[in-house]
């Protein structure tokens, strides 16, 4: 979030209404998609999944609601979807409220929903924290391995700067390659919020 003391990145993303939507925020499911889009952010609390994926999920203001998976039959997404788990958050644009048959509230997502699905491997707070790489990348060109100057190699999914391939490399296992897909989705955000 940007701060009155510093000026605002490109990458600087607000991480509130109207492009970061609470439960409270979303609009009650009608069919119809506006303009202008939005993201649902939330931490996966637990697994419920029997009989379809299902989990339960913790927005960034602390509603806990469902968010069901009705796949068809035999989409290859079905078992990956039904291994989500503690300690890993979901991403969701466009997404809208809605209360199943069963009384319970949540998100309903369907097989052509998946494309504005991100499931990745960290909570929304360190999500959000991450933000900060982004802003030093854009504001400061340097190797994220050895901090050499005017870095011009960058990955190609989330645009992290690297002086050499060798350093690319070597960035890979230790550290990159579990943020890679973090970096890439905050970087797709901005693009979409700009």
């Amino acid at each position: 979030m940007s701060t009155p003391n510093r000026p605002k990145h490109k990458h600087d993303l607000d991480f509130d209404y109207p492009d970061f939507l609470t439960w409270a925020q979303l609009p009650p499911f009608s069919g119809e998609w506006p303009a202008r889009g939005w993201v649902f952010l939330a931490d996966v609390v637990r697994n419920e999944s029997f009989m379809r994926p299902m989990v339960r999920v913790r927005d960034t203001a602390g509603k806990e609601v469902l968010l069901a998976f009705y796949l068809d039959n035999g989409n290859p997404e079905a078992a990956r979807l039904a291994q989500m788990g503690p300690g890993t958050m979901v991403a969701i644009k466009n997404c809208q409220a809605k209360q199943f048959m069963d009384g319970q509230i949540g998100i309903r997502l369907e097989d052509q929903d998946l494309a504005n699905l991100k499931h990745l491997p960290c909570t929304v707070a360190k999500f959000k924290s991450m933000n900060n790489q982004v802003i030093r990348d854009v504001s400061e060109p340097k190797c994220e391995r050895c901090g050499a100057a005017d870095a011009r190699k960058r990955c190609g999914p989330c645009k992290t700067r690297y002086c050499s391939p060798e350093c690319q490399k070597a960035d890979w296992r230790p550290s990159h390659k579990g943020v890679c897909q973090i970096l890439a989705t905050l970087r797709d955000y901005d693009e979409m919020f700009a």
